[in-house]
C-alpha cells in the first residue's frame, strides 16, 4: 500500500514539472516602462474612480422603462438648489438637473416630486406629454425648512411641560405672550409654576392671525398641543358701475348702494350680483366676476318702464264713435294708445244702433283687441240720437258744455242714448268762429247737425296766437271749458280777450289759470304738470297759532265772495 502511494506522488511531481517548463518556453515577454511626469499642482486625472460626491453639470438621462409605442420627447427637471432627488410617478429618476424621456403616446398624466434634505418637498402635476423631440421644462424652487427653535421662558422654579404649536400650513411664526419662538412646528417649554395665563399668536403672510388664550399650564413633562388652522386673507378688487340715464341706484349683492356712476371698493374676489334701478325704468341685473386687484366695468342701459298699453277697437258696422272712460277717442276701426294699465270703460255709439259699453283690461306694454257687433235700435226706444258733422272737420263738439268729441273727416260724430229734450250744441275749431245752436232731441229719432264753420270776422292781423305745451306732453287743453286739443298745441287767429286755460292729465293735478290774448301777439304757455302725491303716512299735526289767525280771515273772505256773488 505504501509502495503505491509513493509511486503516485512521484508521478504528480513529474507532471507538474513538465507543465511549468512548457509554460516558460511559450511565454511572451512584456516590458513596461514607467515614465515619470513632471509635477503639476493643477493636474487632474482624466478618470475619477469612486462615488461622485458633487452633482455633475451634465443632466441625468433616464429612459422610461415601459414603452407603449410611438415617438418620445423629454421632461427637463431642475431645482434651486440643485442636487435634489427627482421622483416621477413614484419612481426615482436621479438628481437635478435631470432629463427624463417620455413617450408622446403615453398616458398624459404624471406626478412630479422633487425632494432634498433640509428643504420642503416640491410637487407638481403634469397633464401632458411632450411631442416628438420636444421638451417640457419644470424648475423646483425649494424652500428651506427653518430649524425648530425651542426657547425656555424665565423659569421660576419647579418642573416644566411643553406647548407644541403647529399650524396649517406650517412654517408660520409662533408667539407665546408676545415672545417669538420660531416657525411652526415648534416646542415651547413652559414651567409648571408660572402664571397659568398665556396668549398664543400664530402669523403668516397672506393669512389672518390666529390667536388663542390658554388659562392653564401643562403638567410635568406634559405636551399641550395647539393647532392653528390659518385662514387666507381675502383678496379684493373693485367694480365700476355706470348707467344711462345716470343717477340710478346701484346695489351690490342686495346691500351696499350708490348712485351711478360709482365704484364699489374692497370687493372680495368671486362672483357678485349688481342691480341698477331707477324710477320709471326697468331694473337691470347682472353678475360679475371680481378678481384680485381688478376692476370690471358695468354699463347699464336702462329702458323705460311701460305703465301703459294700447287698445284696438273695431265694430260691425264700422264708423262707431269710441269713448274710453267717457273721453272720445275717434271712430272704429281705431287704435287708442297711452292707456294706463288696469280696467277701462269702453263705449261704442252709432246712430240707429244700441250703445254698447264694456270693461276692458289694459296690460302694460301690450295691445288689447276688441271687436263688437252692434245691434239696431228697437222701435220702442225711449232715447234719441244726434249726428254732428262740420266743414272743415276736426271741430270740438260740446252738448250743454259737456265735451263729446271731434267731428271726423268723413261721416259724423254720433251722440246716442240722449234723453229727449232741448240742448245747446257748440262747435269750436282753430281759426273759425264758434258755432252755437239750440237743438231738440226726440225719442227714437236722429237729430242731424251739419255746420259750416265760418272764418272769424276780425281780420287775422287783429287776432293773436296761443301756443300751449306741457311736460309731460299729451295733456288735454280746454279754453273757456271747451276742449281744443292735446299738447303740444298751437292756435292761430284767436280773438283778443281773457280766457280760462285748463290742462287735464291722468295722475297729474289739473292746471287752471287765466291767459290773455292780444291782437298781433303770440302768447306761449309752457307748463310743468304736477304729479298727484300719494299719501305715504298719517300727517302729524304741529302746534301753531297760525290756524287761529286764518280762521277769521277765511270767514271774512268767504262772506265777501258770497256778497259779490249775490250782487252779480
Amino acid at each position: 500500500m505504501n509502495r503505491y502511494l509513493y509511486t503516485t506522488v512521484l508521478l504528480i511531481i513529474y507532471i507538474s514539472a513538465c507543465w511549468i517548463c512548457f509554460a516558460e518556453s511559450n511565454a511572451i515577454p512584456i516590458e513596461v516602462r514607467l515614465q515619470e511626469r513632471p509635477f503639476d499642482p493643477g493636474y487632474e486625472p482624466p478618470y475619477t474612480v469612486g462615488p461622485i460626491d458633487q452633482p455633475t453639470s451634465e443632466p441625468t438621462f433616464t429612459v422610461e422603462p415601459t414603452k407603449i409605442g410611438g415617438d418620445s420627447g423629454f421632461l427637463s427637471v431642475d431645482s434651486d438648489p440643485q442636487g435634489a432627488d427627482v421622483f416621477l410617478d413614484g419612481s426615482n429618476q436621479g438628481v437635478t438637473p435631470a432629463l427624463i424621456r417620455l413617450l408622446s403616446t403615453g398616458t398624459p398624466s404624471h406626478n412630479l416630486r422633487v425632494s432634498k434634505s433640509g428643504y420642503q418637498d416640491w410637487a407638481d402635476h403634469i397633464s401632458e406629454n411632450p411631442g416628438q423631440g420636444e421638451t417640457i421644462y419644470r424648475t423646483a424652487y425649494l424652500v428651506k425648512i427653518q430649524p425648530t427653535i425651542t426657547v425656555e421662558p424665565t423659569s421660576i422654579g419647579g418642573d416644566s411641560g411643553f406647548f407644541k404649536i403647529d399650524s396649517i400650513p406650517s412654517g408660520a411664526d409662533a408667539y407665546v405672550d408676545t415672545d417669538y419662538y420660531g416657525s411652526t412646528p415648534v416646542l415651547v417649554k413652559i414651567p409648571t409654576t408660572v402664571t397659568p395665563s398665556h396668549d398664543i399668536r400664530v402669523t403668516m403672510n397672506g393669512y389672518r392671525d390666529y390667536t388663542e388664550h390658554i388659562s392653564t399650564n401643562p403638567g410635568k413633562d406634559q405636551v399641550y398641543p395647539i393647532l392653528a388652522t390659518l385662514v387666507p386673507l381675502a383678496q379684493y378688487g373693485s367694480i365700476y358701475v355706470s348707467s344711462d340715464p345716470s343717477g340710478a341706484l346701484a346695489t351690490l349683492d342686495g346691500s351696499t348702494q350708490y348712485l351711478t356712476p360709482c365704484t364699489f371698493n374692497q370687493v372680495i374676489s368671486g362672483m357678485h350680483t349688481v342691480t341698477v334701478s331707477k324710477e320709471g325704468y326697468n331694473q337691470y341685473t347682472t353678475q360679475v366676476q371680481v378678481n384680485f386687484n381688478a376692476q370690471p366695468k358695468i354699463y347699464a342701459p336702462l329702458t323705460k318702464y311701460q305703465k301703459t298699453g294700447t287698445l284696438f277697437v273695431d265694430s260691425e258696422p264700422q264708423g262707431a264713435d269710441i269713448k274710453v272712460d267717457n273721453i272720445w277717442q275717434g271712430q272704429t276701426p281705431q287704435q287708442v294708445g297711452n292707456l294706463e294699465s288696469g280696467y277701462h270703460t269702453v263705449k261704442l255709439q252709432l246712430s240707429g244702433y244700441q250703445t254698447v259699453s264694456q270693461q276692458v283690461l289694459i296690460t302694460a306694454g301690450q295691445q288689447t283687441n276688441i271687436r263688437q257687433s252692434l245691434v239696431k235700435t228697437p222701435p220702442e226706444i225711449t232715447t234719441g240720437s244726434v249726428t254732428v258733422s262740420s266743414t272743415p272737420s276736426g271741430a270740438s263738439v260740446s252738448l250743454n258744455t259737456d265735451y263729446q268729441g271731434v267731428t271726423p273727416v268723413s261721416g259724423s260724430l254720433d251722440l246716442t242714448d240722449i234723453t229727449p229734450g232741448v240742448y245747446t250744441i257748440t262747435l269750436t275749431a282753430p281759426q273759425r268762429e264758434t258755432y252755437s245752436s239750440i237743438i231738440t232731441v226726440i225719442a227714437g229719432q236722429v237729430t242731424p247737425v251739419q255746420v259750416e264753420l265760418k272764418s272769424p270776422v276780425i281780420p287775422s292781423s287783429q287776432n293773436g296766437t296761443l301756443s300751449v305745451s306741457s311736460s309731460p306732453a299729451g295733456a288735454q287743453v280746454l279754453l273757456n271749458n271747451l276742449y281744443i286739443g292735446i299738447t303740444p298745441l298751437t292756435l292761430s287767429s284767436v280773438k283778443p280777450g281773457q280766457y280760462g286755460l285748463t290742462l287735464k292729465m291722468d295722475e297729474y293735478q289739473d292746471y287752471i289759470n287765466q291767459v290773455r290774448i292780444e291782437a298781433g301777439v303770440s302768447t306761449t304757455a309752457s307748463l310743468n304738470m304736477t304729479p298727484i302725491q300719494k299719501p305715504t303716512g298719517t300727517p302729524v299735526p304741529t302746534q301753531s297759532s297760525l290756524p287761529g289767525i286764518l280762521v277769521p280771515i277765511g270767514l271774512g273772505v268767504g262772506a265777501f265772495l258770497l256778497r259779490r256773488f249775490r250782487q252779480t
